[in-house]
């Protein structure tokens, strides 16, 4: 199976949940689906996870969330 990491950027943090929440929904069918999503923001040279799902397809449900990146990430 080809697996794909997919990234979006979003201006409007609202417009980024609102994005999660459908995904949460529907996360898709036999021929392509969404296994775990997070919702992050960067935000005084580190990342915050606001929210994300891992649905346990393929993942284990054990995906590691990492909550802060060593320099430079800016």
């Amino acid at each position: 199976m080809k697996q794909n990491i997919v990234v979006g950027l979003f201006e409007v943090e609202s417009e980024g949940y609102q994005a999660l929440t459908q995904l949460k929904n529907y996360p898709g069918d036999e021929r392509c689906y969404v296994s775990a999503a997070a919702l992050v923001k960067r935000e005084n040279g580190s990342i915050q996870l606001l929210d994300g799902f891992d649905t346990g397809t393929n993942t284990s449900d054990d995906t590691a969330i990492v909550g802060r990146r060593p320099e430079p990430w800016k």
